[in-house]
């Protein structure tokens, strides 16, 4: 099937196609964030849909014995500074670096700045 361009340089995907490209965004994804690479809104947006429409049509031709797939859109993430992260961890803002450097937090380098997603912070605060 051949993608149907539409006015600006757009696409339609097939639900089928979706679904098989889930594992490999996902690998992308996993690749990008371990490269500290950040994604600019409109291309996460498109990844999203793509990941969801791909899900929702697995759950359509999914055998009756498997369970579905969950469709729903995951949470935004919530970011916050390095400062920040390192008054939650009693630690240097250097030490806090280090962590997202080695990928022991979960964060993203915009420009020359990090921020950090409040969630990895809180999961490693509870495993202190």
């Amino acid at each position: 099937m051949k993608p149907t361009i539409i006015g600006e340089p757009s696409v339609i995907v097939p639900g089928h196609v979706c679904a098989s490209l889930g594992p490999v965004i996902a690998r992308v994804l996993a690749d990008l964030r371990r490269d500290h690479v950040t994604l600019d809104p409109d291309s996460q947006e498109a990844i999203d849909k793509l990941r969801l429409v791909g899900a929702a049509w697995a759950n359509q031709h999914l055998p009756p014995d498997l369970p579905s797939i969950d469709t729903r859109p995951s949470a935004p993430v919530q970011w916050i500074s390095v400062i920040e992260t390192a008054s939650q961890l009693g630690r240097t803002t250097r030490a806090v670096t280090d962590l997202l450097i080695r990928g022991s937090l979960r964060g993203e380098k915009v420009g020359r700045t990090w921020r950090v997603d409040a969630t990895s912070v809180s999961a490693r605060k509870a495993r202190s």
